[in-house]
Formats: structure tokens, sequence, C-alpha cells
């Protein structure tokens, strides 16, 4: 089975908001039904700002590992009664500065010996800053550790990724997740497509596959990598 290039995707099938994302990361999720006893659904533990960024950040590190970064900002707050000032105490020892603006995020989820992007948010607000790259920059000098892409792409993720080789080049390569080996991007070919005929009994769309053929799909994908 051959090698597939990072998959196109439409815009439309991903645009996560950076405030859901936020309470995803900071809520408990436990279930009132249907609890998976080997799951952990706790908040996310706070770990500060991210270093060498001067916007407002903040980080939180799930139980399974996963990390987010958020740029925040900080709001003015309306006047509060006796017991919205204790609840809101409380929700401050945990998370800093609570009630705040979410101007987006990055979501990382280890990944061989980093971490893979899982998910990525920018308000519109701060969008075309170059925000999306700093955080890719920041986490690699961070955690020394390299960043992969996702297996799919949408146009903004792809744009960020193509910022990233245009000012990175040396620090960018394809990665082959079936040998587990780097490839220079002069010799990775072509770095995207729009569908996976996966093989001759599976020549569908992606978007048109079995949940099973999709995994299949996936494993068979190169992934892009930010070296630290």
């Amino acid at each position: 089975m051959r090698i597939l290039e990072v998959i196109n995707r439409a815009a439309d099938t991903y645009n996560p908001r950076p405030k859901d994302a936020y309470q995803d990361a900071t809520t408990n999720t436990t279930p009132k039904y249907e609890i998976d006893w080997e799951k952990d659904y706790s908040a996310g533990k706070p770990l500060g700002p991210i270093p060498n960024i001067q916007s407002q950040t903040e980080m939180v590190s799930m139980p399974d590992g996963t990390i987010y970064i958020f740029y925040t900002k900080d709001g003015v707050l309306p006047k509060e009664t006796f017991w919205q000032q204790i609840k809101s105490w409380f929700k401050k020892q945990t998370f800093v500065n609570a009630d705040k603006s979410i101007l987006g995020f990055l979501k990382l989820k280890p990944y061989e010996e980093g971490y893979k992007v899982s998910g990525v948010g920018i308000d519109p607000s701060i969008q075309g800053q170059g925000k999306a790259i700093k955080l890719y920059v920041a986490f690699t000098a961070w955690k020394g550790v390299p960043i992969y892409s996702d297996y799919t792409q949408t146009p903004s993720a792809k744009r960020v990724w193509q910022s990233l080789i245009s000012r990175y080049p040396n620090r960018i390569v394809a990665y082959n997740q079936k040998t587990k080996k780097d490839i220079p991007l002069d010799k990775a070919g072509e770095l995207y497509h729009d569908y996976t005929p996966i093989s001759p009994d599976h020549p569908e769309r992606y978007r048109d596959q079995t949940h099973s053929n999709v995994n299949q799909t996936h494993t068979n994908t190169l992934l892009l990598k930010l070296l630290p």
C-alpha cells in the first residue's frame, strides 16, 4: 500500500471556537451515564503561560497528556454579588483570571517523541498576525521536541504549515509513519492531495470512506514535522 500525502480538508468541515476549546480543557466532563471507568474526565491542570511569547497565553495539561495553549485577554468584569465573588474566587484558584476572552488555541497530543496537532483555532480579531505560527515555534523551543501535523488540513492549517516552511525551511521535513523516518521536503513529492484511493478496493473520496477505511488512510499518510 502506497504512502499518501497530507489530506486537503474543506474549510467548512472544521471551524472550532477557542472559547469552546477552553471550556473543554478546564471543565470536568464526567458524563451522567455510560461512564468509562478507565477514562479520567478531570479538568486539565494549569501550566502557566508559555515562554517566549509576549502576548498573554495560558497552557493547560490534560490527564491523557494532551496540552492546550490559549491566547487570552483579560476583560472588564461586571460587578459581582457576594456569592458570585466566592464562586469566582474558587475558579481562580485553578485558572487565574478565569473570566477572560479566549482568542485562540493550539491543541497538541503526545505522538512519537513529540506532539501532533489535534486542533487549532484563531479568533477573526487576531487572524493574519502569525499568532498560530508563534505557538508552534514557542512550544518546540520550550519542550525541545518536534510537532507533527495532523493527517488532514483545512486551508487555514495549510497556510500555517506553508508559512513555517517558508520561514524555517531547514526545520520542516515530511514524516513517513510506516517507516518512522524523516524525508527531506525536496524528496517527498507532492505534500497534499484531495482524495485518497488507499487501495483498488477503496477508491472512494476521503469524506465518503467508512470509519475503518479512514483509520487505514490515516496510518498511510505522510505528516509534516517541525523540528525543535
